[in-house]
């Protein structure tokens, strides 16, 4: 279920407590990054992925310090992404 902002995504996942989330960093409102912060005070037990457009070392650095569990490339597979996801 795709979201359009940062906020709406923080609800979705309180209100789903899913196990794994996928989310992007490029969001209005609110990025993914301060979005997985705000979702894991909420949501502990899920587990937070990104996915960018950007692959450089500032990007992953600051999406583990979110609290990421992993960061993938928007051009990644999709085996890839299932892999990661499980």
């Amino acid at each position: 279920m795709k979201r359009k902002n940062g906020r709406e995504a923080v609800t979705m996942v309180k209100e789903l407590q899913a196990a794994v989330f996928l989310m992007d960093v490029a969001m209005p409102l609110l990025d993914g990054l301060q979005s997985t912060r705000q979702t894991l005070k909420h949501a502990r037990a899920t587990k937070v992925l990104i996915l960018s457009a950007h692959g450089n070392e500032e990007y992953v650095v600051e999406a583990v310090r979110s609290g990421a569990i992993g960061y993938l490339v928007k051009h990644t597979s999709v085996d890839c992404v299932c892999l990661a996801i499980r």
